[in-house]
């Protein structure tokens, strides 16, 4: 090692030089590549070791390898089934035809699931296949037996009336009958029975 006195500067610090590392410095200043090249060399070195670890733990031995590229099964006669799949429409042998007989078009509410099977106590029992919107149906329902009530309500009334006028009409007939019946008897005592008889029959005239 040197020692630099600068006379130059008073009171200014020794510089001190060490010629064995001036190249070194030197060297890293002007090929600053090579430390690079040195860490990507050690890190590429420990990822192959690492892959060559792993392959060793994941890679099944060599005798499970050949066990298994030898199996094999026994070999016997017996009959070779074949599954073909295929789309189709099934088409019933007996069909019925359900429909409306009600007058105009008519929201369907509820209908049973397509291919439920109808058995003959459903039948009995009255399952509802098809439940059809009736709502239309119960107004005029309902509108036709106002009509009903108010004609039965006016029958009745008629048939009072009828009642009535009968029993009056009945009162007056035998109101007049028994008005005549004064009148005869009236007619006898002025008259007398005979005179009374031939005049009401046409065979007496007073004015003759």
């Amino acid at each position: 090692m040197s020692t630099t006195d600068d006379s130059s500067q008073p009171g200014a610090p020794e510089t001190l030089h060490d010629p064995s590392h001036a190249g070194l410095h030197h060297h890293d200043q002007h090929h600053p590549g090579r430390g690079r090249l040195l860490k990507f060399g050690m890190a590429a070195i420990l990822i192959v070791l690492a892959a060559g670890i792993a392959y060793r733990l994941v890679s099944p031995p060599a005798g499970a390898q050949e066990a298994q590229a030898v199996r094999t099964a026994p070999v016997r006669r017996g009959p070779l089934v074949v599954t073909v799949t295929e789309g189709g429409t099934l088409l019933a042998t007996e069909s019925t035809d359900i429909k409306s007989e009600v007058e105009g078009q008519r929201t369907i509410l509820e209908i049973v699931d397509e291919g439920t099977v109808i058995t003959p106590e459903d039948v009995q029992e009255g399952i509802v296949l098809v439940r059809l919107d009736s709502s239309e149906l119960e107004e005029r329902t309902s509108s036709r037996e106002i009509s009903f009530l108010n004609a039965e309500s006016s029958y009745k009334q008629a048939k009072e009336n009828y009642e009535i006028q009968k029993k009056q009409n009945e009162s007056n007939v035998a109101l007049a009958e028994l008005n005549v019946k004064f009148a005869r008897m009236e007619l006898d005592r002025y008259l007398g029975s005979e005179l009374a008889t031939a005049l009401l029959e046409g065979k007496s005239d007073f004015t003759g």
